[in-house]
């Protein structure tokens, strides 16, 4: 308390040395500097007003938060919040991992997969992966009063994992109050500043965009422009297409992770109604519940990132999906990747409709690649095989006949090849076969007068 008041007198004092009385009494100079320190002033003396509050349920309440969570009261130039800190070893297992095997990733790997920039800056040394190490990386998880994201919708605690001195370092803010959500903002966002990566579950479209209008409305600025940002929800979605029921986080944890949680998970549905329970009424039962809920949430993301690093190192076709994963890096410029992912499809997807689409998608590749007799070979293995592709197949193969070998007859014969007596042709394939059969014939009628 004697810190405090400490503060704000010096406060006071920067404001009065920066008033001048001018002769009417009006003040001069520093205007613009003594509007900041009054708000300043204002926000400090609120958060004194409620550090003595001596309401005896409000103490009482507060001691049962102590008890819960086991955090701290956190000062800073934009009042109080409440901080709950924690910290693992390294060699903490969750599920099949260790949190220390996210120290040894392949992070430009990673960064193909995964990456993204926020916002509009993605240039300078905040964008760019050079020198980055595990250290640079902050995994962020928030729990909201709903899923709406209007200007209602509030981040009541806000969740931030990191390796830091050897160590997981887990810090969890808490919403005491309402009026307390510019210090806890202030105090995160002081902590976001310290790194380069973000990595997020559903962030991209969710976390960090609330956390902007939070933000916005507190008239501070946003520390994410820039940020490298690692949204998991997308490449576990290019990687278990297929394979897996859906992609949730709990569902990934069970079938990819091997996390289970305990008895004090808490469904998310009711998140929303323990913390207003709280806030209306002072109840803290649950709420360390929540907690721990995030808590997980923060530490399977930091486990999930490492087996996406081990699932690009194995790529086992019937565990991931690489056709999709091909697709994906065939669709950023990186050929070769989507060749090696098309090849392992090619050979050991799933079923045979995946490794028909992971050929054909790789005889496209070796066409693009000036690889035509490869092409051509793979194009014939998958009409041969009759299967959904066969028309397909016979126009690509019609079009390297056409205009690679110049073999009007073969490129005739190949679109003819496309009916197949028990796989019907789709309309609009009849068509283009149609209209490509008869402009071949003209074709071959103007050159050799038949």
């Amino acid at each position: 308390m004697d810190d405090l008041r400490s503060r704000l007198q010096r406060v006071r004092g920067l404001g009065s040395q920066d008033r001048q009385a001018g002769a009417d009494g009006k003040e001069i100079g520093g205007s613009d500097r003594v509007a900041s320190l009054r708000a300043r002033l204002a926000r400090l003396e609120q958060g004194m007003a409620l550090s003595k509050r001596s309401d005896p349920s409000r103490l009482a309440n507060q001691r049962c938060l102590d008890e819960v969570l086991r955090g701290r009261v956190v000062l800073n130039g934009a009042g109080v919040c409440y901080e709950v800190p924690s910290t693992f070893r390294k060699s903490f297992r969750h599920g099949d991992y260790c949190l220390e095997d996210g120290l040894g990733l392949d992070l430009g790997g990673l960064e193909a997969l995964c990456g993204g920039t926020l916002g509009q800056g993605g240039g300078g040394s905040r964008g760019s992966l050079d020198g980055i190490r595990a250290e640079d990386l902050l995994f962020l998880d928030t729990e909201t009063t709903g899923l709406a994201m209007g200007t209602g919708t509030y981040v009541f605690l806000l969740g931030m994992g990191f390796f830091r001195d050897d160590k997981y370092c887990l810090h969890q803010f808490f919403l005491r109050d309402f009026t307390e959500e510019a210090a806890l903002l202030s105090e995160a966002m002081n902590l976001i500043r310290l790194f380069r990566v973000l990595v997020t579950f559903n962030g991209r479209r969710f976390d960090v965009p609330l956390l902007e209008t939070r933000l916005l409305l507190q008239g501070m600025t946003s520390p994410f422009e820039g940020m490298i940002d690692w949204d998991l929800l997308y490449p576990s979605r290019r990687l278990w297409r297929g394979r897996l029921e859906d992609c949730r986080l709990e569902t990934l944890e069970g079938e990819r992770l091997g996390v289970t949680r305990g008895d004090r998970e808490v469904v998310g549905a009711d998140i929303p109604g323990i913390y207003y329970r709280f806030i209306h009424s002072g109840d803290t039962r649950d709420l360390d519940r929540i907690a721990y809920h995030n808590a997980m949430d923060i530490l399977s993301l930091t486990t999930l990132l490492t087996h996406l690093d081990r699932c690009l190192g194995r790529r086992d076709p019937k565990k991931e999906n690489l056709l999709s994963l091909g697709r994906f890096y065939e669709r950023r410029g990186m050929g070769a990747v989507s060749v090696e992912c098309y090849e392992m499809a090619g050979a050991g997807g799933v079923d045979e409709g995946e490794r028909n689409r992971a050929l054909f998608r790789l005889a496209c590749r070796r066409r693009r690649d000036g690889r035509v007799e490869e092409a051509v070979g793979i194009w014939e293995q998958l009409i041969d095989r009759g299967g959904d592709l066969r028309p397909e197949s016979c126009i690509e193969l019609a079009k390297v006949h056409e205009h690679v070998t110049r073999q009007l007859d073969r490129a005739i014969e190949a679109v003819r090849m496309a009916e197949s007596r028990d796989r019907p042709v789709r309309p609009d394939l009849r068509i283009d076969l149609e209209k490509r059969l008869k402009r071949l014939e003209r074709k071959r009628s103007r050159l050799w007068g038949k």
